[in-house]
């Protein structure tokens, strides 16, 4: 950071400024000696300086020879809408100092030893004023006093010189002081924490920069927060150009906002107490999403290693938030899911089918699920459920189910069509029906006698899309499935 202060040099004046010449003025029109003409030469409905508005440009306390600064000329003037200035700098024998740098050739262009706006930078229409951007490296040493001169042009956009105000400022800058001084940065004056949860402490790695030609002494560090503290403590130093990792932490001890300031005495010529602004909002632990309970296929369930197997599980709430859970499910040869069968992200379903599993007849498989938050909290499901997966174990030719059952409603959700598995033990009467959330009857998928074994009947919906629920029915029987038909 070079030794200067940006600042605002403001008067309030009101510029006005019709376009005779909308790309740039001529020559000797920013109030400069020895001439001191400004824009009232052509736009000479207002006297200088006689309105309300603004003219201002950032301020440098003292310039370092040959060092490069960023400069902001500024132009406000409620009512009008077009803007233009004109800027040169010069030292105590009118001779220009140093030299202006085009930093913005969209909006700003050199004119001569003198920068002005180009006609796209008078920003025509605008109500709420202009500023340019450019840079200035400054003259050698032993030049002295350099003064800013600048005009500004705020237009009505009438195109034409009438009804326009015209300003004019300047700005001495003294050079600097030979020996060296420190010089005290930290690229900040606030730091922003957010939100962090009670009783947590958050740490920012901030450094104490010293960018002068001088040792940095830091004498004396204050907070005045007890929730916000920092580490290393004064008294410490900082060589010239080089800079001290500097940590500062922030743990609440409440839910509420915090602000506080940390301030830094050293032995800076320009700014011996140095502030840093600290803000952050303690908010309430975040709480893992609610228990739930595996519902199907049951511990020990015997399953068609080709699928179709449907999977079930209670929902889950988070506690802390309105998002909804997402459901992972995991199905593993092995008990510690070190390696995965399946393994995927379901969304906020409780339920999925798969139609084609590939399993090893045979073989034993462990199921979870694992429910998360929307800041990745996670619960498992309370339990871990195995199944064996053996050929002809659901209803097939050999195999005669022993009670009644909705073996399956796959896919789940699904669309367009809806494929239920009913289990029968013996030739009984059955009724299959299909219900909306009101208790209303969609449709009946089946009413008579089935035969022992397993059945499947197909539902294809042309409804609204929802949830609905699959009822079966038999003499001393019943059972509900819950679906969700989705377009």
């Amino acid at each position: 950071m070079k030794r200067f202060a940006i600042a605002f040099v403001a008067l309030l004046t009101t510029v006005s400024m019709s376009f005779a010449f909308s790309g740039g003025p001529p020559q000797g029109r920013a109030g400069d000696p020895p001439g001191n003409a400004n824009c009232t030469v052509c736009h000479s409905s207002f006297g200088v300086n006689s309105g309300d508005g603004s003219l201002t440009i950032s301020e440098i306390l003292e310039y370092e020879p040959g060092e490069t600064y960023d400069l902001t000329v500024s132009l406000t003037d409620d009512g009008q809408s077009r803007w233009g200035f004109q800027a040169i700098p010069k030292d105590g024998s009118n001779a220009t100092a140093g030299a202006l740098v085009i930093s913005d050739g969209t909006n700003t262009q050199a004119n001569g030893d003198y920068i002005n706006h180009t006609s796209t930078g008078t920003n025509a229409g605008s109500t709420t004023g202009n500023s340019w951007d450019f840079q200035w490296t400054a003259p050698a040493a032993g030049t002295g006093d350099v003064t800013f001169y600048v005009a500004g042009n705020a237009a009505n956009n009438n195109f034409s010189t009438s009804g326009d105000y015209i300003y004019t400022i300047s700005m001495t800058i003294p050079e600097a002081a030979g020996g060296g001084e420190a010089d005290i940065n930290t690229n900040v004056t606030t730091l922003d924490f957010g939100e962090v949860t009670v009783g947590i402490q958050l740490t920012i790695n901030l450094p104490i920069q010293n960018t002068g030609d001088a040792e940095l002494s830091i004498t004396d560090i204050v907070s005045d927060t007890d929730e916000i503290t920092f580490s290393p403590a004064a008294p410490f130093q900082v060589a010239a150009g080089e800079e001290e990792l500097w940590q500062v932490r922030f743990q609440p001890t409440m839910e509420q906002e915090y602000s506080g300031t940390i301030t830094i005495t050293s032995n800076d010529p320009d700014e011996g107490s140095y502030e840093i602004t600290v803000n952050g909002t303690g908010v309430a632990a975040n709480v893992a999403p609610e228990a739930f309970t595996l519902l199907t296929p049951t511990d020990g369930a015997t399953v068609n290693p080709d699928g179709p197997i449907e999977f079930s599980w209670e929902g889950s709430n988070d506690p802390d938030s309105e998002e909804a859970v997402v459901f992972t499910l995991q199905v593993s040869e092995n008990d510690d899911f070190s390696t995965f069968v399946f393994n995927e992200e379901l969304g906020a379903f409780t339920g999925t089918v798969l139609n084609d599993p590939g399993l090893t007849d045979g073989e034993t498989y462990f199921w979870r699920v694992i429910a998360a938050d929307d800041e990745g909290l996670e619960t498992n499901s309370t339990d871990t459920f195995s199944f064996t997966a053996q050929t002809n174990s659901v209803g097939e030719e050999g195999v005669l189910p022993g009670s009644w059952a909705i073996a399956s409603a796959y896919p789940n959700p699904f669309n367009p069509s809806l494929n239920v598995v009913i289990e029968s033990p013996n030739s009984s009467p059955v009724t299959v029906a299909v219900y909306d959330m009101l208790g209303r009857q969609v449709t009946t998928l089946h009413q008579g006698a089935l035969g022992s074994g397993s059945h499947t009947m197909t539902w294809t919906p042309t409804g609204s899309a929802g949830v609905y629920l699959v009822v079966a029915k038999a003499q001393g029987w019943s059972a509900t499935r819950k679906v969700v038909y989705m377009k």
